[in-house]
Parts: structure tokens; sequence; C-alpha cells
């Protein structure tokens, strides 16, 4: 997913999205004007910045033919347990893109300024690195770091409150900002693991683990597909990066396993459900966008939507069907998904859906797996060698079971080969290839391998 350009001084955005839908609809909300979105602001937590557009309250639009309860789900956050303010001043070091969550004038044209400065010398020492790795130093790594500092304190200070609630965005230039901009601290952790690894110190490693695992699941409430979908790309490189270079340590002890276990073990536990607040986000996403294409002044806007009521309708029948899914395993998820496309209400967004229920599906696998790819580190550290199956590395290490592959809903497999030993995933087809042949996260025929190295054999 592409980082947003946003030029300082702009008064709006220009986005670029990759998804069909979020870009479909976003456009169509522009068109009909944002500013219902403002006004629809509830008297709640105004203190401090916001996304643009958001709601805090069922709308009146919304009508009585939700697919889930709107006054649930439209539940206030109270305002000194909210860290959504916090987290938004902190993503403010880390990424221009939040910008138009703040006032116009003087300080947030130096913020930005400063923050485009920081990210240019991050992609100048990536460049390096990428080149030549051997060529920078750690003073090189730990200056970029630094000038992360305060924005990794202001996370910190957020994550002293126990909820967050961005708001349910339904203005183009409120969606992804805060996620692109958190996309960015979990890339700066990857430098602070690097570096705690060098020094032996996976106390320090295994905290921003936690921290940025929490940050991810403070993305998803309210949070529209494409915000999901940031939220799974930041757990994917906690998994493939922090998780896997401290594993790759040495030095590594059991005590540092079983620390690292239980905070995957505890982010999964208190992880919203990033399906259902997807679907539930893109719904009244939609909804708002219909319902301006019928007050649109424009004639030709209002063309493309000829009966908005049906369209409500069926709609609401779509995304009603989408959530009664949740539970299933993912493999027969995803073809009841396809089925639904096709009917009215889905033929033009049910292939985003698709891909959003593949990415879900793929980021809970990557998640198990990790867990067990740690028991399995644990094992070797403890017996000087790979277990060739899990029931009893995972009984050692403190679990009831064996993880649970979300695509079939059995636990997660092991594949034991010459020169490789490899967890791994059905994945989205559902059929045990015995980890013989790679999907290559989904993108062929196969199964999702996870190894420990970084670097596949």
């Amino acid at each position: 997913m592409r980082s947003p350009t946003c030029p300082s001084g702009s008064g709006r955005s220009p986005f670029r999205f990759r998804t069909p839908i979020a870009a479909g609809l976003a456009l169509i909300v522009v068109l009909g004007g944002a500013g219902a979105a403002r006004a629809q602001r509830a008297a709640g937590d105004q203190a401090g910045p916001r996304l643009p557009g958001t709601i805090d309250r069922a709308p009146e639009w919304a009508g009585p033919d939700a697919p889930f309860d709107l006054k649930a789900y439209f539940a206030p956050v109270p305002a000194g347990r909210n860290a959504a303010p916090l987290y938004l001043d902190a993503l403010f070091e880390f990424g221009h893109e939040v910008e138009y969550c703040f006032p116009p004038g003087p300080e947030r044209n130096r913020r930005a300024a400063a923050a485009r400065d920081r990210m240019a010398r991050y992609m100048k020492l990536l460049t390096r690195m990428r080149e030549d790795e051997s060529a920078v130093s750690d003073a090189d790594i730990n200056a970029v770091i630094a000038m992360y500092g305060e924005g990794l304190r202001k996370v910190a200070e957020a994550q002293k409150r126990d909820r967050c609630d961005f708001g349910l965005t339904i203005q183009a230039d409120g969606l992804v900002a805060h996620a692109q901009s958190a996309r960015q601290v979990a890339r700066i952790a990857s430098l602070r693991v690097r570096q705690a690894v060098k020094r032996g110190d996976f106390d320090a490693a295994i905290d921003d683990v936690k921290m940025v695992l929490r940050l991810s699941r403070d993305l998803r409430p309210h949070g529209v597909i494409i915000d999901q979908l940031v939220a799974d790309a930041i757990v994917v490189v906690v998994c493939s990066d922090h998780a896997k270079t401290i594993l790759a340590a040495t030095n590594l002890r059991v005590t540092d396993c079983d620390r690292l276990l239980k905070v995957f073990l505890d982010h999964e536990a208190a992880s919203p459900n990033g399906y259902v607040e997807g679907l539930r986000a893109e719904y009244l996403f939609g909804l708002a966008a219909t319902r301006q294409v019928a007050e649109s002044k424009s004639a030709r806007v209002r063309a493309a939507l000829p009966n908005v009521e049906r369209a409500a309708r069926e709609s609401s029948d779509f995304y009603r069907a989408m959530l009664a899914l949740d539970g299933q395993p993912y493999a027969p998820r995803l073809a009841a998904t396809e089925k639904l496309s096709l009917k009215p209400g889905g033929a033009q967004i049910g292939p985003m859906l698709g891909a959003f229920v593949q990415a879900t599906g793929r980021t809970g696998a990557t998640i198990r797996a990790t867990e067990c790819l740690i028991v399995m580190r644990r094992w070797e550290l403890k017996h000087r060698g790979l277990p060739r199956a899990l029931l009893l590395p995972v009984k050692e290490a403190g679990l009831k079971a064996i993880p649970l592959d979300p695509y079939d809903g059995q636990p997660m497999r092991v594949g034991v080969f010459e020169d490789d030993t490899v967890v791994y995933s059905v994945g989205k087809d559902g059929r045990d290839d015995k980890g013989r042949r790679d999907s290559r996260f989904d993108t062929q025929p196969g199964d999702l391998i996870y190894r420990m190295t970084k670097n596949p054999r």
C-alpha cells in the first residue's frame, strides 16, 4: 500500500487508493460534499485533534434497516480513556499525513515540514542499508531512531489509556491518514528491535513488539477496510521482522521466548475483530456515499444511482450476510464471499471484500504461525534441536493446545524436510499440501509457509 502524498498548504489531501471500492466511494463522498459529516460530530471528547469527517453517533440517514446494532456501535468512549487524540499528536511526529487532523496555521505547517524531513532522513538510511548494510554504522541507525524519540514517548503516553476510538469517518481525507503514519512507527520499531537485540536487551525488543501490536489493534475500532488492511500490514511487519529478529539471536533465553509468546497471546485476546469492524464501517461509509449521491446537485452524479432506496436495501442485505459469516474458517468464508458478490448489493464491492477477507485470514494465520515458531525456538533452546511436531513443545510452553489454523479450524501444521523445518497453514484453498508447495502468501496454489529465518530456503 503506497503512502498518500499531502502537499503542505493544500486544503485536502489527494489520497491515492489502491482499493477500487474505497476509491469509488471516496470520490462519491467528495462529489456529494462532506459538510454534513462535520455537522454530525457529537459533543463528546472535542479536546485535541481528530480525523476529518468523523461521526460519533448513529446518523438519522442510517435508518432502521442496518445489519447491526447502531446504538451499541456508536457507544461513546469516555474522554479520559480514549487514546485517539494522544495518538494523533504522537503520529504527527511520524508522518505529515495527519496534518489535516490539526487546525491550520504556522504550527501545523512547521510540524508537517519536520515530519517530512524525518521521513527523508529515514528513507536515506533505508536506501543505504539496502545497498550495503555493512557500510551503515550503529551510530547512523541510532541517529535516525533518536529523531523519533519524542514521537515514541507520545505513543507510550497514549497507550496509558485503555481504550481507543478514532471515530468513523465518512470523509475521504479522513480515511487512512492516521493508519499510514502508524506504519512508520512499526518501521522505526524495526530499527529499535534490531539495535536492542544486538546489545542483548531482549526486554527492550519485546517491549517494542508489544507497543506496535497495541498500536495495530487500536487502529481497528470503527476503521474502514483500508484501515483494517493497514493494521494487518503492521502485524505482519511485527511477525516477519521484529519477532524473527528476536528469535534468530544466538543468546536468546527460554524466558525471553516465554515473554514474547505471552505478548502475542495477549494481543490475540485483546484485539478487536477486524473482519467485523471493517464490514460495519464500510457499510456506513457506503451508505453515506449513497445518500450524498441522492442529494447531489449534479444530475450526472445522481444518474449513477437511479434507485437510491433499493441500493440501500440491497447493501444492508449484503452486509448482513457477510457479517453472518463471522466465525467460519476462512477457506469456506472466502468461497461464500465469492457467491455473495454475485448477488444484488455485492456486485460492485464483492471483489474488494474478497481481498479483505483473504488478508484478514492470512494475518490471523501469520500470528498463529509466529506463536508456533516461538514455541519451536523455545524447544530448540532447551533440547538443542527443532521439534518434528508441535504437540509436546506447545504443552511444554504452557499452552493448552496447538494454535488453530484460521483457514480450516485445525491445528497449525509442521513440515519437516532435509534442509528445513517449517510451520504452515493450508491457506485460502483449504487444501493441505503438507508444506511442500508454497503459495507465496496466497498468490498461487499451495500452503502458507512460515520459516524460523527471515530468508526462504
